[in-house]
């Protein structure tokens, strides 16, 4: 028999448009068929508060992508963002905000053990840009 794949539900689309907000809201609305996976970073927190990361050392970063526990990693402005397999639920759909990058680099590896559905936000210009400017 074969091991059950793990789920993963992608939400995507311009930054500003309410990714993570969207990921957090299904979650959240139903909590016992979606998990929130909170993605890895090696950048500091933006204040002492912030929660939306799992903060990483680089070193600690680089020896789970060598171990093969970084499922999807990439670097951006200098520092190395990823999404650890450690944070994925296999009874759950595990639901995430993805930008491009993500996506397309898990598309190419065409990975068997896990499924990747995608769900991307349109949104209009003007009250995007005024939600990145606050």
């Amino acid at each position: 028999m074969s091991a059950e794949k793990i789920r993963i539900l992608g939400i995507t689309g311009p930054s500003g448009c309410g990714k993570d907000t969207a990921a957090r809201f299904i979650k959240n609305l139903y909590p016992g068929t979606f998990h929130y996976v909170t993605l890895c970073t090696t950048r500091p927190p933006r204040d002492k508060d912030e929660n939306g990361y799992h903060f990483l050392l680089p070193n600690e970063f680089l020896q789970q992508v060598i171990d093969g526990t970084m499922l999807n990693a990439q670097e951006f402005n200098g520092w190395y963002y990823g999404l650890s397999k450690n944070d994925l639920i296999n009874s759950k759909i595990n639901v995430l905000p993805m930008n491009n990058e993500m996506i397309l680099q898990m598309i190419e590896e065409n990975r068997k053990d896990y499924t990747l559905d995608i769900v991307f936000i349109e949104t209009l210009d003007k009250p995007r840009l005024l939600h990145i400017l606050q």
